[in-house]
């Protein structure tokens, strides 16, 4: 009796862990939704107050996502966004968090990065996105590309940021690289 308790206690565990985990994903990409990745940036950039290191965040939005969607059906652009997930969580490092913030849009969580390493890790994102061919249509490759928003706090002692105005910044930025042209990465600037 008491073994069969025990097994039916860490079954109910697995499955409690099991709704916990489907709860905190994207249903389509499988990457962590807005919900838990917002608790990621509270988490990093707590962690990053405390110890006086680096956070940054970068805003992705895939720039011509709804034309792909017009020109080739939704399924198309669900199938692309799956497959930016894949690419991009191949390309993170470890400890990096990411997310779907929204529709076409992403959140990266940089834990002790600063700007230029941040800048350097977008520009990767950015060209990884640029280079995947997510298909084809009469012979021609069907390809996306994303502009990218980054909003850093430096760790330096003295710099005052909140979390939320960290996410303002990083949206700011994004809509200067959409401004600029699109396809490319900007960085807020105070």
């Amino acid at each position: 009796r008491r073994r069969h308790t025990r097994l039916q206690g860490d079954w109910s565990s697995d499955v409690c862990s099991s709704d916990l985990d489907i709860a905190m994903r994207d249903p389509l990409t499988g990457l962590l939704n807005r919900r838990a990745i917002s608790d990621q940036v509270e988490a990093e950039w707590h962690r990053s107050m405390r110890q006086q290191e680096p956070v940054c965040v970068l805003l992705i939005d895939v720039d011509n996502l709804k034309e792909i969607n017009d020109q080739y059906g939704h399924a198309t652009g669900d199938e692309a966004l799956l497959t930016l997930a894949g690419a991009w969580r191949h390309a993170k490092r470890r400890y990096d968090w990411m997310g779907r913030w929204g529709g076409d849009e992403f959140l990266i969580v940089l834990p002790n990065t600063n700007l230029v390493e941040a800048q350097e890790i977008a520009e990767r994102l950015r060209s990884i996105i640029e280079e995947t061919a997510l298909g084809e249509k009469d012979g021609k490759p069907i390809r996306v590309q994303a502009s990218l928003g980054i909003a850093c706090y430096s760790g330096r002692p003295g710099e005052e940021i909140s979390q939320e105005q960290l996410l303002v910044q990083a949206d700011e930025a994004l809509y200067k690289a959409k401004e600029g042209g699109r396809n490319q990465v900007a960085v807020f600037r105070d």
